[in-house]
């Protein structure tokens, strides 16, 4: 018997159900991997949409650029696609697909790995990118571009990282239950504001809320009024903190609540000393005198 020929039609048809195919299975190992890492720092139905579309534009990386994940993993599937076009039988096509597949996995997986290692050497990167130490203010070796993330500040409205660029910032993590190290770093940041007089002007102290369930805006206007009105509150949400982890090396955990419904909250407790291009400059350890945060910013200014 004489092989049966495959007509123009029909690979026409077996490639654009190749396609198909990859396309779906390369498009559910995305969701896979994106429940695999959001949902656990999802609360509400609310969440989905910013969290879904922030991790379909891709991960956030030190420069600020994006890895775009769909594309990448398109072009891997129209890749094994044009091998298969080329081998011209759909027997071999199938192995094409099941690597294209399976080599969708291995990246996804491998960005997995990535993100785990990022995290991991952000950690310690007050030992790797510190180049000089002035007391307990540890400078970068070089500027560090930072992510720019949008939340709701205390006046109700949102506010950007970007939108305090042309400033040096001083920014910390925490919440309004804190019992000590929050009220401590505020009354510090006051005494660095007094201490500056006119030069506080240049200075923007922005709070970041880890317990935004508890901390809104009005209880940040609040709080932060007591030390000073022009001190900056934002309200975290989980999705967001998630994303910047990496530039901060942010560590916080919500425990259990009690038959009350209250909880405790820890969280890291450094202050990261922001220049005015948005760039982390040194991060500055709990518990540093306010008169070394001043020198260091009069030293900064006067070098500019």
């Amino acid at each position: 018997m004489t092989a049966r020929s495959t007509s123009p039609q029909e690979k026409y048809t077996s490639l654009a159900a190749l396609v198909i195919t990859t396309l779906l299975l390369t498009f559910g190992a995305v969701l896979l991997l994106f429940g695999i890492l959001y949902v656990k720092d999802m609360q509400t139905l609310s969440d989905l949409p910013n969290a879904l579309w922030s991790f379909i534009c891709g991960i956030p990386v030190e420069s600020g650029v994006t890895l775009p994940l769909l594309i990448m993993l398109a072009l891997l599937a129209f890749a094994g696609a044009g091998l298969a076009w080329g081998w011209q039988r759909i027997s071999r096509a199938r192995m094409v697909l099941a690597f294209v597949t399976l080599a969708a996995i291995l990246l996804l997986f491998g960005l997995v790995v990535f993100r785990a290692l990022e995290a991991a050497a952000d950690t310690s990167s007050s030992t790797q990118d510190v180049t000089s130490t002035t007391g307990a203010i540890h400078y970068l070796s070089a500027p560090r571009l930072l992510s720019d993330f949008t939340l709701t500040d205390n006046e109700n409205k949102p506010l950007s990282l970007s939108d305090l660029e042309g400033r040096y910032t001083l920014l910390f993590f925490g919440y309004l239950h804190c019992p000590d190290f929050c009220p401590t770093t505020l009354a510090r940041m006051r005494q660095v504001y007094t201490a500056l007089g006119e030069d506080a002007d240049r200075l923007n102290i922005l709070f970041i809320s880890v317990d935004g369930e508890r901390d809104t805006p009005e209880a940040l206007a609040t709080y932060l009024s007591r030390f000073d009105p022009a001190f900056i509150g934002m309200r975290g949400e989980r999705t967001v903190l998630a994303q910047i982890t990496p530039d901060y090396a942010l560590s916080y955990s919500l425990g259990d609540p009690d038959e009350n419904g209250d909880y405790s909250v820890s969280h890291s407790v450094q202050t990261y000393l922001i220049d005015p291009e948005r760039r982390l400059h040194a991060i500055i350890d709990y518990g540093t005198p306010a008169a070394d945060i001043v020198e260091a910013l009069r030293a900064l200014w006067s070098s500019s």
